[in-house]
């Protein structure tokens, strides 16, 4: 009996199989193998593909539209607007400037002033001074600009890198970076595209490669908060070409020096840490004050003396004149120096004529003032300094005073 039902149970599991098999459609088990062996692509692959082949349309569009703005005080961006001959960029960028340089993607460079600005919305526009056929004018976006839509900026973020830094040549300069519109209001846009000293006065570009705003500043604290200048502001100051140039500053801050002093005296020499600062008058004077801590050792005066070191501060205080002023600067000084010094003089005695040496240390003060004559060359921010000081009392006195400092 068990042997029987067994037995039926299962013929009843080998139907069962049967029928399932028949109701299968005939390329079911192919279908699926076939969609096993095959990876479908990773989803966003296609859109990838895509964005990247529009910023790279875009890029070659706009690429020759693009300048280098370089002053007498810093670098920015530019780009043809309005006319081949015109260029538009950040009013800060040539604020101040008294002398202007195009430098374009060939190469060439063109002298430019500025016929149009406006300091509210950190605007300017630049006519050329010399040709630059067939440059490409950047078209004004006119549409409604939205919040989250895609924008590009394309300009120069620290080029004056790529100059020092062998490692730096070939880029920088025009570079390219991506992000969206954060936030709209009738005279800015808020971006986070990457902005960075150099990009000032370059392009916010859609997609399509027309020109959205003039790139003004970004928030130092946040992080990635560009402000830039809407399109429709630049608009209105293109009906304004033909203003006076802006008035330049006639008192105006030269810059911040750290570096490292060395005197050399006839029977020693000194050195030590300087800070100074300057100012730029009527573009050619330039007062500076400057101050430094410094010691060093010198030859005892005395036979008696055995050692003698000096600790000095000394003040100085120059009048320069510009002789040259380019990628080279180079001045000339007169001025007046200021020295405190206080020697410390170690002395051996012999103790009541015995065979014991005493030894103690003496110090002294002394102060004078010198009239100091010099030169300064400059390349960059790595300034030089040579100065003649003479002690009009005590010839000896006199000093050669070399220095080398960061200027910012």
């Amino acid at each position: 009996m068990e042997f029987m039902q067994c037995l039926l149970r299962a013929a009843g599991t080998l139907v069962w199989l049967a029928a399932l098999t028949l109701s299968a459609p005939a390329g079911a088990q192919i279908e699926a193998v076939g969609a096993a062996s095959v990876a479908p692509p990773p989803a966003g692959a296609g859109a990838a593909a895509g964005q990247l082949a529009e910023l790279q349309v875009l890029y070659e569009k706009t690429r020759h539209s693009v300048v280098r703005i370089e002053t007498d005080h810093g670098l920015g961006t530019g780009f043809f607007y309005h006319s081949p001959e015109h260029v538009a960029t950040a009013y800060h960028v040539v604020h101040n400037a008294r002398a202007i340089e195009i430098a374009l993607d060939d190469e060439r460079r063109v002298p430019a002033r500025v016929v149009a600005w406006d300091e509210r919305y950190d605007l300017a526009i630049l006519r050329l001074e010399g040709p630059a056929p067939g440059r490409p004018v950047l078209e004004p976006f006119t549409d409604a600009i939205e919040v989250g839509m895609p924008v590009a900026v394309l300009g120069h973020p620290y080029a004056d890198l790529s100059r020092l830094l062998p490692q730096l040549r070939g880029l920088l300069n025009w570079s390219l970076t991506q992000g969206i519109v954060g936030a709209v209001s009738d005279s800015w846009i808020q971006t986070d595209a990457a902005v960075n000293p150099g990009n000032s006065g370059g392009p916010l570009l859609s997609r399509d490669g027309r020109l959205l705003g003039v790139v003004s500043a970004r928030l130092r604290e946040a992080e990635a908060i560009g402000l830039v200048t809407h399109v429709d502001r630049l608009q209105d100051l293109t009906q304004r070409i033909g203003m006076p140039a802006p008035p330049l500053d006639v008192i105006a801050f030269d810059s911040v020096e750290l570096g490292w002093a060395t005197h050399y005296i006839e029977d020693g020499e000194i050195s030590g840490f300087t800070v100074g600062a300057g100012l730029l008058i009527a573009d050619a004077w330039l007062p500076r004050l400057r101050v430094a801590f410094l010691d060093g050792e010198f030859a005892p005066p005395e036979a008696a003396v055995t050692e003698r070191e000096v600790k000095r501060f000394d003040t100085e205080f120059e009048l320069g004149y510009l002789l040259l002023d380019t990628w080279f600067r180079l001045s000339a000084q007169i001025g007046v120096a200021l020295f405190y010094d206080r020697s410390y003089d170690t002395r051996l005695s012999v103790i009541d004529a015995g065979p014991e040496i005493d030894k103690s240390v003496h110090r002294t003060t002394d102060w004078r003032v010198d009239p100091m004559i010099g030169v300064t060359p400059q390349v960059g921010p790595l300034r030089f300094n040579y100065a003649y000081q003479w002690d009009p009392g005590e010839g000896g006195h006199s000093q050669h005073r070399w220095y080398a400092a960061l200027a910012f």
